[in-house]
């Protein structure tokens, strides 16, 4: 969709999105587990970051091609 020359900057984005949540998670569910005893609060706000990615994807929009000369 993007081409082979934006490739590589676009993977590094979406990896550095991912790294970040897979680093931060576990240490912020053992948290709230610890301040509240149970793990409600944790699936709350996963449901609402989830529910914030769905919204992202159906407002992304295939790019429109530029004539080439």
């Amino acid at each position: 969709m993007f081409g082979l020359k934006q490739f590589g900057s676009i993977v590094g984005l979406t990896h550095t999105a991912i790294i970040i949540p897979v680093l931060i998670g576990p240490i912020m569910a053992g948290l709230i587990f610890d301040s509240t005893d149970g793990y409600n609060l944790m699936f709350a706000i996963t449901f609402g970051i989830l529910i914030v990615s769905i919204l992202s994807f159906l407002m992304a929009r295939v790019p429109t091609q530029t004539p080439r000369s």
